[in-house]
């Protein structure tokens, strides 16, 4: 029971869950009419700082409740950033893809840890990640000459923010 109160009724057995509940209680005690009700703007004043500029507006935070309180309707924003990850390295194996058809004893490549590791980092944060994968060495000296993969990046990046090389060296011949 709440301070200040009395018991009046409890429901009994045939209320099922409610059983030993209260059902009626008896307040104690008078409460001015304004009692632990704030006055309007007695929070904020006009002209004072709610938000600071570039502060993220999530969905499960306040910030949606503060605008309205101060009766903002429309805010600035920017757009989220689309973040290209993609990997460079003849010897960068994709967990999901290992090479098949070697031997036991035959050198495999290193496992891609960046790429997917970066990729959980930036998601973590509310970011959309588009996973690029894996482009071999070979593929970059021999297929792509510098102004083709300098037009990749550029069609890339039309469609994405940012997009993140990691890799070995790669040599444009």
């Amino acid at each position: 029971m709440v301070e200040d109160t009395k018991l009046v009724s409890s429901f009994d057995a045939t209320d099922g869950d409610l059983e030993g509940e209260e059902q009626e209680v008896e307040i104690l005690t008078q409460l001015p009419p304004s009692e632990n009700v704030r006055a309007p703007g007695s929070d904020v004043h006009k002209g004072d700082l709610v938000m600071q500029k570039g502060e993220r507006i999530c969905g499960n935070g306040g910030e949606i409740g503060t605008l309205a309180f101060v009766g903002r309707k429309e805010v600035s924003v920017y757009k989220k950033p689309i973040v290209g990850i993609l990997s460079t390295g003849n010897e960068i194996v994709d967990l999901h893809s290992p090479v098949s058809g070697r031997q036991e004893d035959e050198w495999g490549g290193i496992f891609d840890t960046n790429r997917p590791s970066l990729q959980a980092a930036v998601e973590s944060l509310g970011y959309t990640v588009v996973d690029l994968g894996i482009i071999s060495d070979t593929y970059v000296v021999k297929r792509i000459l510098h102004t083709e993969l300098t037009i990749m990046i550029l069609a890339v990046l039309m469609h994405m923010s940012m997009l993140y090389v990691k890799g070995s060296k790669v040599l444009i011949s």
